[in-house]
Order: C-alpha cells, then structure tokens, then sequence
C-alpha cells in the first residue's frame, strides 16, 4: 500500500479526474509522488497506490505546507485574519482522516485489490470562500479575509472520482459540515 496524491494529475482536464486520467503534475510535490508511484509499477511487487485528495482532521499541524483546513482552523481558533491565495473560488475535494483510516481497513482486507491505482476521495468539492464560510458558521466567528496573489502551481479545481474505491469497499463517508465539527471539537478538547 502506497499513499500518493491528486497533485500527480496537475491541472485537470476533466472533472471528476478518474485514474485514467494524465499525469502532470505542476508542483514538485506532485512530481515526486509520480516518481515514486512509476518506481513502485516498474517493480516486480504487488501494490495498491492510493491517490488521495485533501485530507483533513485533527492533529494535522498547521504550518508550512499543511492542508487549507488545518490552517484556516488554526486561525479561526487563534482569531486571526484568513489568508486565501487567489480569489477563493478555487475548490478542492476533503476526505476526513478517520474516514481514510476506515477504507485503508477495509483494502487491507480485500484480496481483489492489486497492482492497482485508486483515488480515495469525497467524490464532493467545496470552494476555499464556501470552506471559510462553513467554517466561520460552526465556530460562530467572522473573521477579516486577505486575499492574497494566487500561488504558482496551485491547481484551479480538483476533485476525484471515487467510483472505481467503492465498487472494491462499502462505506458510508464523513460529509464535511460533521468532518469539521468534528475536528474542531477534538481540536478544542486538547
């Protein structure tokens, strides 16, 4: 089992990006995952590559290049100004961590699956402006928002196509409204 990432399609071509869909990633992140996924297909092991589109939860450290939420809750908690780079209108696909727990069980278990490449997602995107504002309503906080020059390499849109994980696994996901309650009520509990 090898974790990767959406950021090895680039800038998509077509929405939901499926496993078919080129690689071409736009950032060195992305770049070094596909590497290692080419490395790991011209072995002579059997492997499952998970392509995951933007985790979230709680205990994900916000700083340097962690994800949108953990920042974005970070300032929530803290009351500070919101920093979005671009307009806000840029979207992105959010899979809660414990549900990524659940289906790495449940592949673990299955012996259907090898030699495989499968996008673990919410098959749901939300903008960064519609984040916020879920955000700004669970915490009951408004805070000022920045926006900032968009940055280079960052994708406009991103969302998987997670058909091809459940015909392998059943299981119910963690929508986003309980997925961010959820992670601010543990993030508070600390």
């Amino acid at each position: 089992m090898v974790s990767s990432t959406a950021a090895v399609y680039g800038e998509p071509q077509y929405l939901p990006i499926d496993e078919n869909h080129n690689a071409n990633p736009s950032s060195y992140y992305g770049l070094s995952k596909l590497t290692m996924e080419k490395y790991i297909e011209l072995s002579n092991i059997d492997y499952i590559i998970f392509r995951f589109s933007n985790v979230y939860g709680p205990r994900q450290i916000p700083e340097g290049e962690a994800g949108v939420v953990s920042i974005f809750m970070d300032y929530f908690i803290n009351n500070n100004e919101i920093n979005i780079f671009g307009d806000g209108n840029q979207t992105r696909d959010f899979i809660y961590v414990k549900d990524i727990a659940k289906i790495l069980f449940l592949c673990i278990k299955n012996d259907n699956m090898t030699k495989e490449i499968i996008n673990i997602s919410s098959n749901v995107s939300i903008s960064i402006n519609e984040l916020y504002e879920k955000l700004k309503h669970i915490t009951k906080k408004d805070l000022k928002v920045n926006y900032l020059e968009e940055r280079r390499g960052d994708i406009k849109h991103s969302l998987l196509n997670n058909s091809k994980l459940i015909n392998y696994i059943d299981i119910k996901l963690t929508n986003i409204n309980a997925g961010l309650e959820k992670t601010i009520k543990e993030i508070k509990c600390r």
